[in-house]
């Protein structure tokens, strides 16, 4: 942590005095300036970075943000995107101006992204937050996507900028691909004077966070800490916030690579405050840092549940996952001490079903699921996250919206859903079908024995090919809607419309003309 950029000649003695003033002169100063955190609670961010939803991690982070510094940092919370599917008019304030205390970290564990992201209608309120009495000190801007109800966020800071010369908004774009995709966030930074802090962990996250804070305008009077003319201005976009029960001491280095192995135990959560899951749990341990190839090593593989074991000193990548639930942490291990770690998985449980309007059950093998992300690309297509799911069947993932789909039979008997999996709990999903069964026969006059050797096309009355078949007696299961099918026998085609009803079976008959 850099805190001084130079101290004149003075006693060694004098110069430590000097030192742990000036870093308690850091925390009274921090807490005279005023911020406003802006969070985006927008659909988006069920998104995973990891295997574990943005949301969750800006939850984490903020909430450990929160609670060292209670009692100090005065700062307002706001959300956009929380309260409704859609809305550009959905902006929240979590928290009023205050001193933070244990009830902002409880606001933001609270949020649970719905909607849009009406960003600069977020900075307009933020700019209200600010007391009158002393309007300086930052805006803090978490986002992972850009405005989508056509407002002007650099306009907006601008505006900001020309109401309260002494904020500053810094900008956290927290995505994988910050830099190409929210590059178009810079220009608030820009032009308050901010910062424009990329984040593709949660660590950088984590660390984004407290540089934005400690950049946050505020007066320093050195004059508390001895003459100005033995201790120079901070640098404020250097410095980050210490716990002041941690004093002054430097980050702690990596450890070494040598020594008495440690002791390593690992315990994984479905979420926070459950108890240690018992079973099923894979552990892997990789080497903490890539190799010339861009991989990282597999060190071991562990599959009790809550595993003990020694490790050579070093850091390493421990990943935990729990059926499709999974959570990576880099972990540091030293020599000769013991290091016990509880991995919070964020995951909860999805069992699906599917019935006919009847209420009948649908075989096993004439139905299919998959689960694809809640999330889709430019075009459209979205990320199949399991294939071929079975009936009944929990299966285990990470908290956040998913995309079921579900297929009846070999035609067009699709449905889409959306659901959502919160931690820690079992979210059942039951499909109803209105799809009917449809079979086909070519006969020579009504009633008579179907046809051997005819080929089949069954196509919307748009036009649209839904199934080709071959056969005396194809059945095919189709979705409710109008129909044309064709029989071709001996090279000659007998076509004829048709229409399915939900749930009602259909026995179609062409009859050869005379």
């Amino acid at each position: 942590m850099k805190t001084l950029s130079r101290v004149s000649a003075m006693p060694a003695s004098a110069r430590g005095i000097a030192l742990i003033i000036l870093v308690f002169q850091l925390f009274a100063d921090v807490a005279s300036a005023q911020t406003v955190f802006i969070l985006d609670s927008s659909h988006s961010m069920w998104g995973q970075i990891n295997g574990v939803n943005k949301t969750v991690i800006m939850r984490d982070v903020l909430g450990r943000t929160f609670t060292q510094n209670e009692g100090r940092l005065p700062s307002a919370v706001i959300a956009f995107g929380a309260a409704k599917s859609a809305g550009c008019d959905d902006i929240q304030t979590l928290k009023t101006m205050g001193p933070v205390d244990a009830t902002y970290a409880q606001a933001v564990e609270s949020i649970k992204p719905k909607g849009s992201a009406p960003i600069a209608a977020a900075i307009e309120r933020a700019q209200r937050l600010f007391s009158p009495a002393q309007p300086s000190g930052s805006v803090i801007l978490i986002a992972d996507g850009l405005d989508n109800c056509k407002g002007d966020p650099c306009a907006a800071a601008a505006a900001l900028k020309t109401e309260l010369p002494g904020v500053k908004i810094s900008v956290l774009a927290f995505d994988a691909r910050a830099k190409e995709t929210l590059a178009g966030l810079s220009c608030i930074a820009q032009t308050t004077g901010g910062l424009f802090l990329p984040a593709a962990t949660e660590a950088d996250l984590e660390a984004g966070l407290a540089q934005a804070i400690a950049a946050s305008p505020r007066p320093f009077a050195v004059s508390r800490a001895g003459p100005q003319s033995q201790i120079s201005p901070l640098n404020g976009g250097d410095i980050g916030l210490l716990n002041p029960a941690e004093g002054a001491s430097q980050p702690r280095a990596a450890p070494p690579v040598e020594g008495a192995p440690g002791r390593v135990t690992l315990a994984a959560h479905l979420a926070q405050g459950s108890p240690p899951i018992n079973s099923g749990v894979k552990w892997r341990v990789f080497a903490g840092d890539p190799g010339e190839d861009g991989t990282y090593k597999l060190i071991r593989t562990l599959t009790d549940a809550q595993p003990a074991f020694d490790m050579q000193p070093g850091e390493y990548l421990i990943s935990a996952a729990y059926g499709r639930a999974n959570l990576t942490k880099k972990l540091a291990v030293w020599p000769g001490q013991s290091l016990a770690d509880a991995f919070i998985l964020n995951a909860g449980g999805l069992r699906l079903g599917a019935l006919l309007l009847n209420g009948q059950t649908i075989a096993d093998n004439q139905l299919r699921f998959e689960i694809l992300s809640e999330a889709t690309d430019q075009f459209g297509n979205r990320e199949r996250v399991v294939e071929s799911v079975r009936t009944g069947v929990i299966l285990r993932l990470n908290s956040g919206y998913y995309h079921i789909v579900s297929v009846y039979g070999d035609g067009n008997a699709r449905i889409e859903s959306d659901v959502i999996i919160e931690p820690g709990k079992l979210t059942e999903a039951i499909v109803k079908h209105d799809a009917a069964k449809a079979s086909f026969r070519l006969v020579r006059r009504a009633g008579a024995e179907a046809l051997a050797d005819t080929k089949w096309t069954i196509q919307t009355s748009a036009g649209e090919l839904i199934k080709e078949s071959a056969g005396a007696f194809p059945a095919h299961i189709l979705a409710p809607g109008a129909y044309r099918v064709t029989a071709n026998h001996e090279g000659l085609d007998y076509a004829m419309d048709f229409a399915i009803n939900a749930g009602e079976p259909k026995q179609v008959e062409i009859v050869i003309p005379e």
